[in-house]
C-alpha cells in the first residue's frame, strides 16, 4: 500500500477535489471516474470500425466465428425476415454528433409470420472474468423505422467453455420499449452476470408478431453500446480510432482496405504485397508476413488473388510475368504466417522476387 506522509506544516488532501484544487500546471490530473465515465468492456462499442465491407445478414443464428457485419465484434441476424437487407457501419447516424452507428436497411418482413432483428457481442473470458459476481450496466441506443412500437429483449448468457459458446446459458433478461418511427430510444439494464468467467455474450432482439411488417424502407439504428462495472450508466467516451482499431484487430484483421468485402480480383494494398522467393523449380515461398495486433488464438487464414491473376484464393509470383500458384499458408502462432505456393514449372531456383495476394485473419468468438 502507498503511504504519503507530508510535510512538516503541510496536509494530504483527501479527496480527489482536493488534489485537484492544489494542482497547477504541469501537475497530474485526475480523469474516468471523476468525470462520471466508466471503463467500457465492449469493444466496438462506439460501432466506429468497419474493416468489412457491408453485409447481408441471414435468418438463422450464426455459427460460432460467423455472422459479423461491417461493424467489427457485432453479429447480426434476422429470424423470419423474407429479405436480410444490408447491414452497414453507418457514418450519417442523426442520434450522434459522431454519426457512427450499426445500420440495417432493405430488410423485409411478412405480415403473416414473426420476424425479429437480432445484434450480439461477446466478451472473451480474458475480459468477462473482471465482471464475475459484480453488478454491471448495459446501455445502448435504437432507433427502429417500423410504424410499430416494439418492446425489445435484452439477454446475457454465459459461455459453456472458456471462449466457446457453442452451449451458452441464459443469465439474465429484461426488455425495453423502443420507440416508433425512427424515433431515438435509450435502453439502460443493471443485472449481475454471475460466474461468467468463460466469456460473456450480450444480445438485443427488436421482435415483429404476426400482422408487423418490416418494410424495406425502415432504417435502424444501434449506438454507443456500453457495458460498465456499477449499478448505473455513465457519459459515454469515443476511444481513439488507432485504439478502437487495434482492439478489433485481436479478433480479426484484413489486407484490404477498409469497408471493403473480401473478395478475388482486387488491386494488392502494401498488405497484400510480399517479398518472397524460390525454393524449387516448382515452389515460390513468401518472407514472414506479421499481423498487426496478435490474434486471440491461431486463426483461420483465408487467401484471394489479386487483380494480376490467379482465381479463389490463389496469390500471385513474377518471374518474367505474373504467375499464379495454390494458397498454402503456415502460422507462426498468433502473430505472423508466410505462404508457400506451388504448381509452377521452370522456376529459377533460390530466386528472390515479389508476391501478391490479399488474406483474411480470423479468431473470432
Amino acid at each position: 500500500m502507498l503511504s504519503i506522509t507530508p510535510a512538516s506544516g503541510s496536509s494530504v488532501p483527501t479527496t480527489k477535489a482536493g488534489f485537484n484544487s492544489q494542482l497547477s500546471d504541469g501537475d497530474f490530473v485526475f480523469v474516468g471516474d471523476s468525470a462520471g465515465i466508466g471503463k467500457n468492456y465492449i469493444i466496438n462499442g462506439s460501432f466506429q470500425v468497419a474493416q468489412r465491407g457491408t453485409y447481408s445478414p441471414s435468418n438463422a443464428l450464426p455459427a460460432n466465428g460467423a455472422g459479423y457485419g461491417q461493424a467489427d465484434r457485432w453479429r447480426i441476424w434476422v429470424p423470419g425476415l423474407l429479405g436480410g437487407g444490408t447491414c452497414s457501419r453507418a457514418g450519417d447516424c442523426p442520434h450522434t454528433d459522431e454519426g457512427y452507428a450499426l445500420k440495417l436497411t432493405g430488410a423485409t418482413g411478412p405480415a403473416a409470420a414473426a420476424s425479429s432483428i437480432n445484434i450480439a457481442t461477446r466478451l472473451e473470458s480474458k475480459d468477462a472474468r473482471k465482471l464475475k459476481n459484480t453488478n454491471v450496466t448495459f446501455s445502448i441506443g435504437i432507433a427502429q423505422g417500423t410504424s410499430y412500437t416494439v418492446t425489445a429483449n435484452i439477454r446475457a448468457y454465459k459461455a459453456g467453455a472458456a471462449d466457446n459458446f457453442t452451449t451458452r446459458t441464459s443469465i439474465s433478461s429484461t426488455t425495453a420499449t423502443i420507440a416508433a418511427s425512427g424515433v431515438a430510444s435509450s435502453v439502460t439494464w443493471t443485472f449481475n452476470p454471475g460466474d461468467c468467467f468463460n466469456g460473456l455474450e450480450i444480445e438485443v432482439e427488436l421482435p415483429y408478431s404476426s400482422g408487423q411488417v418490416v418494410a424495406s424502407g425502415d432504417v435502424f439504428y444501434w449506438w454507443e453500446a456500453k457495458l460498465e462495472i456499477g449499478s448505473s450508466k455513465t457519459a459515454f467516451e469515443y476511444p481513439s480510432y488507432c485504439e478502437e482499431l487495434t482492439s478489433c484487430q485481436r479478433y480479426f484483421e484484413q489486407s484490404f482496405v477498409d469497408a471493403t468485402i473480401p473478395a478475388s480480383g482486387l488491386t494488392p494494398t502494401t498488405k497484400a504485397a510480399f517479398v518472397g522467393y524460390t525454393i524449387t523449380d516448382t515452389i515460390w515461398r513468401s518472407q514472414q508476413i506479421s499481423f498487426a495486433v496478435s490474434k486471440r488464438v491461431s486463426p483461420t487464414l483465408t487467401g484471394y488473388a489479386p487483380i494480376y491473376g490467379g482465381t479463389g484464393s490463389q496469390w500471385i509470383c513474377y518471374f518474367s510475368g505474373y504467375k499464379a500458384g495454390t494458397f498454402s499458408p503456415t502460422l507462426s502462432g498468433v502473430d505472423a504466417f508466410m505462404v508457400q505456393q506451388g504448381g509452377f514449372t521452370g522456376l529459377p531456383v533460390n530466386v528472390a522476387s515479389e508476391g501478391y495476394g490479399h488474406w483474411t485473419a480470423s479468431a473470432e468468438l
